[in-house]
Formats: C-alpha cells, sequence, structure tokens
C-alpha cells in the first residue's frame, strides 16, 4: 500500500532533474543591445564622383536602404580633375567598395587618365567600378560615349557600363532646353537608373 502511495505521489509531482533545471534557468536572456547588434546590417559604403547633372541629383541618390554613400559633384568638372577628386576622397575616408564616375558632360577625355585612377582604386580596397555615360545635344557625345565603351570593354571583369544614353535617348521630357541639364523627370529616371545599376 504505502509503495502504491508512493508511486501515486511521483506520477502526480514528478522531480524535476536539477541538472536540466539548471540548464534552462542559468542561461542569461539576450540583452537588448545585443538584439540590435544582430539585427543592425552592414552599410555597403559607395562613392560617386560627377559633375552637374549628379550636383542636381545627390540628395536623392543618398536614398538607398543600406548604403552609405559618399558624393563629390561639382558644376563644370572634367574628367581629368577625376584623379585629384578620388585622392582626396581617399584621403578623407571616403572611398567605398564601389567607385561611380559620372563624368564626361564637360568634355572629352583621355582613357589612359582614367584607367590610371581605376588601377590606383584597386589596390586602394575598390572592387566594383561604374562609368555613367553620356547623352546630350553637344558634339562630343560620341566621342565621350565611344571612350567609356572602350574603358569597359578593357576593364570588363569588374567594370560596368551605366548606359544613360540608351534610356534617354527618345525621352525629351528627360531634358531641359539646353540639351544637356535634366529636368525633374529626367533627374528621376537618372537616378533610379544609378541606384538600380549600383544595388
Amino acid at each position: 500500500m504505502k509503495e502504491m502511495m508512493i508511486a501515486i505521489l511521483m506520477f502526480l509531482f514528478p522531480v524535476v532533474n536539477p541538472v536540466v533545471m539548471n540548464m534552462v534557468t542559468d542561461s542569461p536572456p539576450l540583452s537588448v543591445s545585443a538584439e540590435k547588434k544582430s539585427a543592425a546590417v552592414k552599410q555597403e559604403v559607395i562613392t560617386i564622383i560627377g559633375d552637374s547633372l549628379t550636383v542636381a541629383v545627390s540628395k536623392s541618390l543618398k536614398q538607398m536602404k543600406n548604403k552609405k554613400i559618399y558624393i563629390d559633384a561639382k558644376v563644370g568638372r572634367q574628367m581629368n580633375e577625376l584623379s585629384s577628386v578620388f585622392q582626396t576622397m581617399k584621403k578623407n575616408n571616403k572611398l567605398g567598395s564601389k567607385l561611380v564616375i559620372a563624368l564626361g558632360t564637360n568634355g572629352p577625355f583621355r582613357i589612359a587618365d582614367v584607367q590610371a585612377v581605376i588601377n590606383i582604386a584597386r589596390k586602394s580596397g575598390v572592387d566594383s567600378f561604374y562609368v555613367v555615360n553620356v547623352c546630350m545635344q553637344r558634339s562630343w557625345q560620341n566621342t565621350v560615349n565611344q571612350s567609356l565603351s572602350r574603358l569597359v570593354q578593357k576593364n570588363k571583369k569588374d567594370t560596368q557600363l551605366i548606359d544613360w544614353y540608351q534610356v534617354s535617348k527618345d525621352q525629351k521630357s528627360y531634358f531641359a532646353a539646353d540639351g544637356v541639364h535634366l529636368s525633374k523627370e529626367g533627374q528621376a529616371a537618372f537616378v533610379r537608373l544609378i541606384q538600380k545599376s549600383i544595388a
């Protein structure tokens, strides 16, 4: 009878294994800071060097999720200024893993000059390059675009053409009266193209 009562009590009130109990109770809860840290997504850093077209859309270009974007753009900038701007951004720790070159609006350039910057950038940690071609009512449009295409072909392992010409050549509403600078509609399209290309 006594053994039966003990069996009933053990069935109704099972003994908890102290080792198992310790495994459950001794594990501290994940701290709030640790939760935030684990949920955080590392931002990709992107560097953009441009001219007046980039100046007009700089604020919009920076609005990319999980991207830290550094932009140096100036009205009237030509490709021969690329090297000095690149060196300044590198010195100021504004060099990302991706480099976007949006120059050519203000005149033709020597491919060798851009190639020299790409070579230095590779050694500085840049692993992807993007060059934006041009669409404008200027005599050097085709010369610039041909040079950029040759540059991309020469560096196709890590360099991509962002083909603004193809996207905008038949879109008169994208351009201001001067046939070079962009309307609000054109600016939006320009931003979408670059953001899609570097995403």
